[in-house]
């Protein structure tokens, strides 16, 4: 999707600049959890290291495990 390209972008220019924390925030339905999949992807688990992934339910851990297996 052309808004979660978007973020990544923006993203990944900020980690080129900084190293901190970062809040990503999309509306409901516009793929945070993929744009995060994606995300952690290209810069942790690319590199081997390691990805805490935080929910506050179950459901979301479920819908994060299904895009990182698609990914």
């Amino acid at each position: 999707e052309k808004h979660q390209k978007a973020a990544l972008e923006k993203i990944e220019k900020y980690f080129n600049t900084y190293q901190g924390e970062f809040i990503l925030s999309l509306p409901t339905g516009a793929g945070k959890t993929r744009t995060a999949a994606i995300l952690a992807i290209r810069k942790y688990l690319s590199e081997e290291k390691t990805v805490l992934w935080v929910t506050f339910n179950g459901d979301l851990l479920k819908q994060a495990i299904e895009e990182f297996k698609e990914l």
